[in-house]
């Protein structure tokens, strides 16, 4: 199982070098934010169930690299979003 996330980290990799959003699909619990959290351990995270993270998101120009937990609520975010390096889970 390490050999087949240290495999999923690298191809997060290879894809934020081309796409500048990526999303990680999966059912619930299976590891999806552990991953994206091992792939960008520098990044900051923000989980869009949290109101002062959606605030945050929404309201603020963000010059960094993300990752967003639930990003089902993602559709209720400006196009920003798509113009900085971000983890979709």
């Amino acid at each position: 199982m390490a050999d087949l996330k240290r495999n999923d980290i690298v191809k997060i990799n290879q894809l934020l070098e081309i796409f500048p959003v990526i999303l990680i699909l999966g059912v619930r619990q299976c590891g999806k934010t552990t991953l994206a959290k091992q792939a960008r351990p520098q990044w900051k995270y923000f989980n869009l169930e949290n109101i002062s993270d959606f605030d945050f998101i929404n309201d603020n120009s963000i010059p960094f690299g993300i990752v967003i937990n639930n990003a089902n609520e993602v559709r209720m975010l400006n196009e920003k979003i798509i113009q900085i390096p971000a983890v979709l889970i």
